[in-house]
């Protein structure tokens, strides 16, 4: 079964809510030409989402076998058709309203869109399109090549990513599993145009194709405009790939790597079935009781009780070919054999039959919650029935898999346990950081009628409640201001250990009774710090909404903090500063903003520092939960299917006695307004090179924020500006965009690029080029009326959820904007002109006041 951790993809459960109310059974259809057709209607939202599989990846490359070209003819199949030159597709989705992707792995190939429902057709016309007629233009190849070597970079740049490419080239030695989806730089060198229509030519044919169409939409006319699109295609016939068999592992293979990194990573595999074997099921039942979630026997002995671990985790991942199970877990070098010894213990004992009722009937609800929580978008259920399609080739495959988890006795779990988790059966990788020590250098509309009711109670909680009966889900979202805005000098970090805390024990639960409680009934808890606030949500079935109340008051009003998990939670976090700087993207921000503000809080790392982190005490915790997690600062938005009337009850009986007190006034430091330029370089043993560009911004009350936001559609994405002149007309990026940093404060609006070291000063002269034109010239109309439909579609597809939903009324209400102003986005959106964009260029985007920051891979010494 493909890896939980991911998806779990192919479950139906067989009660009253097995399908939303605005959907109906998913249907199989072929056309003439062979391409497999699934549909399936849900009318919740006005959104379509089209999702074409080709059933190739990395493992079927043949004669190319470690060369990438599947992972190539992906990024090149948008790059021009023979009626479309390049950019050309960015651009019509875009100002369709829509969004557009793809990705490679070892065994599949996929396209996905999602559109309003009225331009779904033109969905089908790109991808068919794309399927049928890519050019493969010798220029554009060549830049998307230069473009892959910097995504092959930032991989080597990433531990996890790093290592998780080496387990399965170590453990497999026949199978091409053990190759990367995006190939050696040797080999993907090597690739020609010639290379590229010879395997889009074998492999891209509709009797190898898959098209998955979920969303609001009529049966009848969807069938004839897919076989209007796609009736051009042509079967051909296909050889079958060659798939060696991986001969048993016969050892345990270990293998260690050393870079120059701040923790170490582990990762234990085994070898195990293909999904056609009922060992599927214990397999899969084994890794959510092995290493899903908190309250996971892993989480609870080497997190909770033993602190060796950061994070751990286990996951089944069960393909057409024979798969791996796996443990993965994030901890400090020193401990790695104690860590390993650890899990043994714990592996060991489920093959003694160490297995608890409570624990069999806590994986089959996690099962039965996870697949209720993935039919919220239109998107994952297009991947759901797909993924069904081809892996099993049964759209209802779901309903067997039902069945078989449901029947897993202990006896299954020992049995799999002693035939696949032992020893000669293992492979052991490891990644930890080598001796030396790095020094560091410094328009579409669609009226939606408001659904929310709006209720305050005396002591100045306002909760915000939407009946949605589509779904049997409820979802919770608590916010008060906060965040790093109001942490004091000496006390960063003080927000994130405090909502991490929130979780870790209240007066009456352990961190463990809570974990176990929502995850024994397949649910979800979670908090965060940001920037200006703090908050936690839950997410559970309608039938559990006492729980999903009782939990969520309880860590907000009784928060205990335990001195033993303050220290599990410190000792966590100072491991998250010292690995951050691994990232060069991370680390690149970071530095901007130590840059860009000299005294205001903005300028501090969420995480802390070393020192601050290490200084906390219980006293900071409790002084800043009764400061900020008052009634008077709170929002609670209760989105789905439940009474307002009721919900109300429910809060005023647990909060409505709740006084609390205010906030004494809170002033900020005078943050000297900047009067230069500046430039901060940084060199780091790292691959890629990152580019920032820093202006100083606006607040979130500010309506020109929707000005920036337009902007930054236009700036951003397939068929932007930034996105055609950088790095499709000069291949000067991997990735390229802005993004904001917004707050109650005034913030930053940030140009970022990833180039290569040979290309800095291209790179920067090319974005300080894009961003004159923005002040000297007004935008077109084609990229004013593209850029707001993208952002109203995506706009409608953020609304598909409760939870996110739920979380933006909140905190607009929160920051004093109202809840109403999600239903305003639209209208702010259509109200932007040309005019707007160069008027906020010119007063925000002075090339005098720009803070740069460029991270670059450092002189190699020998």
């Amino acid at each position: 079964m493909c890896c939980l951790r991911f998806m779990l993809l192919f479950i139906t459960i067989s009660v009253s809510f097995s399908q939303p109310i605005y959907a109906e059974e998913p249907e199989r259809f072929m056309l003439d030409n062979g391409l497999v057709v699934i549909l399936k209607q849900v009318h919740a939202s006005p959104l379509v989402a089209v999702q074409l599989w080709v059933k190739t990846g990395s493992i079927h490359e043949g004669e190319y076998l470690g060369s990438g070209i599947s992972h190539l003819v992906e990024h090149m199949l948008f790059k021009g058709t023979k009626k479309r030159g390049v950019g050309d597709i960015g651009r019509q989705v875009s100002a369709s309203g829509g969004e557009i992707g793809g990705y490679t792995s070892m065994d599949r190939t996929v396209y996905h869109m999602v559109m309003p429902k009225d331009n779904a057709d033109i969905a089908l016309d790109i991808l068919s399109d794309a399927a049928a007629n890519a050019v493969f233009d010798q220029k554009e190849m060549e830049k998307e090549k230069d473009v892959i070597f910097r995504e092959m970079d930032m991989c080597e740049d990433n531990p996890n990513k790093y290592l998780s490419r080496k387990i399965w080239q170590e453990a497999f030695s026949h199978h091409p599993y053990q190759y990367p989806v995006i190939g050696y730089k040797e080999i993907f060198s090597q690739l020609n145009r010639e290379d590229l229509l010879k395997y889009y030519q074998q492999f891209y044919v509709p009797n190898n194709m898959i098209l998955s169409v979920v969303g609001d939409f009529n049966k009848d006319r969807m069938l004839a405009d897919i076989n209007k699109y796609f009736k051009e295609l042509k079967r051909n016939s296909i050889s079958p790939a060659y798939i060696p068999q991986e001969p048993a592992q016969i050892g345990k293979r270990i293998f260690e790597y050393e870079r120059d990194i701040k923790v170490a990573y582990l990762k234990m595999v085994f070898h195990i079935p293909d999904i056609r074997s009922r060992d599927l099921y214990p397999l899969d039942v084994m890794a959510l009781i092995l290493g899903h979630g908190a309250s996971s026997r892993l989480y609870q002995a080497l997190r909770e009780k033993e602190k060796t671990v950061y994070s751990i985790d286990a996951w089944s991942y069960t393909p057409q070919y024979p798969g791996l199970f796996g443990i993965s877990a994030v901890l400090e070098p020193e401990n790695l054999q104690k860590a390993q010894d650890s899990i043994w213990k714990e592996v060991e004992g489920l093959a003694q039959g160490n297995i608890g009722d409570e624990e069999l009937e806590k994986a089959r609800q996690m099962v039965v919650a996870s697949y209720i929580f993935s039919q919220e978008t239109v998107e994952s259920q297009a991947a759901d029935i797909a993924s069904n399609e081809y892996v099993c080739g049964n759209v209802n495959f779901n309903r067997d898999y039902v069945v078989g988890v449901k029947g897993v006795t202990k006896q299954d779990i020992i049995r799999v346990a002693k035939q696949y988790l032992c020893e000669n059966n293992l492979t052991i990788g490891i990644l930890k950081p080598n001796i030396k020590e790095k020094v560091i250098s410094p328009s579409i509309q669609v009226k939606v009628e408001p659904t929310i009711q709006r209720f305050v109670l005396d002591n100045g909680l306002v909760l915000l409640v939407r009946e949605d009966e589509s779904l049997p889900i409820v979802s919770m979202q608590a916010v008060f201001r906060g965040g790093v805005l109001f942490e004091e000098k000496g006390k960063e970090g003080v927000c994130n250990l405090v909502q991490k805390m929130l979780l870790k024990g209240t007066k009456n639960r352990t961190a463990k009774q809570i974990v176990e409680e929502i995850e024994s009934r397949g649910g979800g808890i979670s908090s965060y710090g940001g920037n200006n606030s703090l908050g936690c949500s839950v997410k559970v079935l309608k039938e559990d909404l006492d729980l999903g109340f009782s939990l969520l008051s309880d860590v907000l009003l009784n928060p205990s903090f335990p001195a033993q998990e303050i220290e599990k939670e410190r000792g966590a976090i100072l491991a998250a500063i010292k690995s951050q700087d691994d990232d060069p993207f991370n680390y690149a921000v970071r530095v901007l903003r130590e840059n860009m503000w000299q005294k205001h809080p903005y300028r501090y790392n969420s995480l802390g520092t070393e020192e601050s982190v290490k200084g906390l005490n219980r006293d900071d915790l409790s002084v800043f939960h009764q400061a900020f997690c008052q009634p008077w600062n709170m929002v609670l938005a209760v989105f789905g299917d439940v009474k307002a009337q009721e919900i109300k009850q429910k809060v005023m009986g647990i909060w409505g006695g709740v006084k609390g007190h205010n906030l004494s006034s809170y002033s900020l430091p005078d943050e000297p307004e900047q009067k230069e330029a500046k430039q901060v370089v940084c060199e780091k043993d790292k691959e890629q090179s990152i580019i920032l560009l820093g202006y100083h911004g606006i607040t979130v009350m500010d309506p020109d924020k929707y000005v920036f936001d337009v902007m930054s559609s236009i700036l951003s994405g397939q068929g932007s500006r930034l996105f055609t002149n950088l790095r499709d007309k000069y291949g000067l990026a991997y990735f390229v965009g802005v993004f904001p940093i917004l707050g109650l404060s005034p913030g930053a609006y940030v140009f970022y690029i990833g180039t290569s070291k040979d290309k800095i000063d291209a790179a920067l002269e090319g974005i300080k080029k894009e961003v004159k034109m923005l002040r000297d010239e007004v935008v077109t109309d084609e990229e004013l009326s593209r850029a707001k439909a993208s952002l109203i579609g995506e706009h409608w597809q953020g609304m598909e959820t409760n939870s996110a939903h739920g979380f933006d009324c909140a905190l607009d209400e929160l920051y004093g904007l109202g809840y109403e102003e999600v239903d305003r986005f639209v209208e702010r959106i259509n109200g932007v002109t040309k005019d707007d964009i160069k008027r906020v260029a010119n007063k925000y985007l002075q090339e005098d006041k720009c803070t740069v920051v460029i991270v670059r891979s450092e002189d190699k010494k020998f």
